[in-house]
């Protein structure tokens, strides 16, 4: 498992516009920061005020798909198009090189949650409140990124609808809870433990889905005027 996963990630710098497609990466990981300190000093506030949409999670879990892309640049290439890899490349390899990802940004918006309750003298109880939603948005960024290649305009189309609608259903709860008209809560445990459940799951989902459209051609929208020049 650890050869394979090293063969992985060797694979990556040979990716399409590896400076670029870093640059890109830091840039939103910073951004995914700025965001999720933010969101984290609205939520503890006002629990209602972000209507369950955690910006800086999307922006984290988008960073973590730039080396899947990567990965997956490579089907373009003649000599892989021959290779016994091409399945691999497209299915088992995109989900655990997203699937780390997903886990690391995962792991840092937890982190980050955990330092800002604790300087800020939060109880962790009310800083986790919003968690839940973040880990929504990761299963549903990884259950779309393997189909988002293929069919890029249906595949982003979707995953906002369902991202906002999910935004919306958790943000009508979060007012609920903040009026006083529903009394619920969740440990702080449970939160994290939903949260790294539902990015196994995305990667589940993923898989599968990478399988099933194995055969479908890489959208050129995908990958816009880089891919014109390797085609």
């Amino acid at each position: 498992m650890k050869k394979e996963l090293s063969k992985e990630l060797k694979l990556i710098p040979h990716g399409m516009s590896p400076k670029m497609n870093l640059v890109f990466m830091i840039s939103f990981v910073i951004l995914g920061i700025v965001f999720e300190l933010l969101n984290y000093k609205m939520s503890v506030e006002d629990v209602s005020v972000t209507m369950g949409f955690n910006l800086g999670g999307v922006f984290l879990f988008c960073a973590a798909m730039f080396p899947g892309q990567m990965l997956i640049s490579l089907d373009i290439v003649a000599l892989v198009q021959t290779s016994p890899y091409k399945r691999r490349l497209q299915t088992s390899m995109l989900t655990e090189i997203t699937l780390m990802g997903n886990l690391i940004a995962m792991t840092l918006i937890i982190v980050l949650r955990g330092i800002a309750c604790a300087v800020t003298n939060t109880s962790f109880e009310k800083g986790f409140a919003s968690l839940c939603m973040t880990g929504v948005i990761g299963f549903f960024i990884m259950a779309f990124s393997s189909v988002m290649y293929k069919h890029f305009i249906a595949s982003l189309l979707m995953l906002y609808v369902l991202m906002i609608a999910a935004s919306g259903g958790y943000g009508y709860l979060s007012f609920c809870i903040s009026r006083g008209i529903m009394n619920f809560s969740i440990h702080p445990i449970w939160v994290v433990i939903l949260c790294y459940v539902l990015i196994l799951l995305g990667a589940l989902l993923e898989n599968i889905v990478a399988k099933l459209f194995y055969k479908h051609d890489i959208s050129k929208l995908a990958f816009g005027a880089a891919m014109k020049r390797c085609v």
